[in-house]
């Protein structure tokens, strides 16, 4: 449907350059908005069909996105940033024990507060900790409490 939106205000823009009488906003915007349209209705579709951001943070560490590579357990990660970046180009910093920091790309629009997502993922960053150690020491493992 939107790739026929284009191709008619194509078929309108080139008729705009040979009229004369148009005003050119109409003109740029007859060529701007409709592969604006076609490109965010492709963002949104694409967004559906690969269901991304997709994170998880479970007892064994945190996963985003689809790839091994996207992994990070909790005993790999150093420490948890705070939030960089606004709105819709916010990103979490989690520095790993071994390499340089990774990007959670995850927005304001995943997450209402994006700061007290990062709060809470280093709560579940120390109880891991807390755990690990309580592992090693080879006490009965107990959940801290909250």
């Amino acid at each position: 449907m939107f790739g026929l939106l284009t191709l008619s205000s194509v078929g309108q823009l080139v008729d705009n350059l040979r009229d004369e009488g148009e005003s050119t906003f109409i003109t740029v915007v007859s060529a701007v908005v409709p592969p604006l349209w076609c490109w965010l209705f492709g963002y949104a579709v694409w967004q559906l069909v690969t269901r991304r951001p997709v994170i998880r943070v479970d007892g064994f560490g945190i996963h985003y996105g689809s790839s091994k590579r996207a992994r990070l357990s909790w005993g790999n990660i150093a420490s948890i940033g705070d939030p960089v970046g606004r709105w819709l180009f916010a990103f979490l910093n989690v520095r790993p024990v071994d390499g340089k920091p990774r990007r959670l790309p995850i927005s304001y629009l995943h997450v209402d507060d994006l700061q007290s997502f990062a709060g809470w993922l280093r709560c579940r960053l120390e109880e891991q900790r807390a755990l690990a150690a309580a592992a090693d020491r080879g006490e009965p493992s107990a959940r801290p409490p909250a």
